[in-house]
């Protein structure tokens, strides 16, 4: 062989291994549920590992720790015999701040998907955030995704109460079960599946202080419960905030003082979903954000309250409330072929 004809050789070789490398799966295990090469014993052990991970399989545990997750990596629960429940928990101490907002407000996250290109997979997870010993001003957080893309599937929060974060809007605390703000890299989330419960503030909040949105999230099939436990009563199961386009579909929500709550300038649908026991099942501020053929059940107050005009509030089905559609002095032609049952207002 020539040596020009050798150089080439090798530089084919030299691709070809770099490329290998560069698309290589390294894959860890937290735990010893199954025997392998690269068992840690907790999972910021195996996150912060050399090489990066792309994969962490969690054995079943309770896992005593906060999380940070800084690059592109599926983390998941596995099922090892008869057990399958893989359980965050706060550290013996309690949760610290170790987060903000863009605002600049401190947030104590059980799992922090730092800003960065993702996209990051949570899957098969309970976050339990009992006994946290979070005060004021600081919020509970089980998942905050900031300007990061997304899944979250098949995971379970509970007991983020407490703290008392200075954008609570009813109760002092400011607790909130999976907390997702957008950015610059307009990131795109789905939480699917997942069942978010005993939570003081809101169930799952998305956000970001941008004029326009830089935040794509869709929230489906999830069951958010906001009065679950004695004594809880939260302030919203979902909050579409400004800046965020949210895709609201196919949930079972209950419980909370309003359902689902809709900022001025929030963008986005509520479709599909059950609403049963709320204060207000559905509450929309502007004119961004459809409703249509969602099942209300028994508000103690409204079915849906339309506090802006030209919103599309269309084939809802209302029925045990109080009030069906209270438009608050807007009148608009895209209010109609709704179906509401024992309610003195008109539709």
């Amino acid at each position: 062989m020539s040596r020009i004809g050798f150089v080439k050789l090798l530089a084919v070789l030299a691709l070809t291994l770099g490329s290998n490398t560069l698309w290589a799966t390294v894959t860890y295990q937290v735990g010893t549920c199954k025997p392998g090469p690269h068992n840690f014993p907790t999972i910021t052990a195996a996150l912060t590992a050399t090489p990066p991970p792309n994969i962490v399989k969690v054995c079943p545990g309770t896992y005593p720790e906060q999380v940070v997750i800084t690059q592109a990596v599926i983390l998941e629960g596995m099922i090892s015999g008869n057990s399958g429940e893989v359980i965050i928990a706060s550290p013996p101490n309690g949760l610290v701040v170790n987060a903000t907002d863009d605002l600049g407000d401190p947030i104590a996250a059980q799992v922090y998907a730092e800003s960065n290109p993702g996209p990051i997979s949570i899957s098969d997870i309970t976050l339990d955030a009992a006994n946290n010993e979070v005060m004021a001003p600081a919020y509970v957080v089980g998942i905050f995704f900031q300007n990061s893309s997304g899944t979250v599937n098949h995971v379970a929060t509970r007991n983020q109460m407490g703290g008392g974060g200075p954008r609570a809007q009813i109760h002092p605390a400011g607790a909130v079960g999976i907390w997702i703000e957008g950015g610059a890299s307009n990131p795109a989330v789905t939480v699917e599946n997942s069942s978010i419960r005993l939570f003081d503030s809101i169930g799952i909040w998305t956000q970001t202080n941008a004029a326009a949105s830089e935040l794509t999230v869709t929230i489906s099939g999830n069951d958010v419960n906001g009065g679950f436990g004695a004594g809880v009563i939260a302030n919203s199961d979902i909050a579409m905030g400004p800046g965020a386009t949210t895709t609201v579909r196919d949930n079972y929500l209950a419980g909370g003082v309003t359902g689902v709550i809709a900022a001025a300038t929030a963008n986005g649908s509520i479709s599909g979903n059950t609403l049963i026991t709320d204060g207000t099942a559905i509450a929309i501020n502007g004119d961004r954000v459809s409703i249509s053929g969602n099942d209300i059940f028994l508000s103690s107050t409204e079915g849906i309250s339309v506090n802006s005009a030209l919103p599309v509030v269309q084939h809802n089905t209302i029925t045990g409330c109080p009030i069906g559609i209270e438009l608050n002095g807007f009148a608009d032609g895209n209010v109609h072929s709704n179906r509401s049952e024992e309610h003195t207002s008109e539709l």
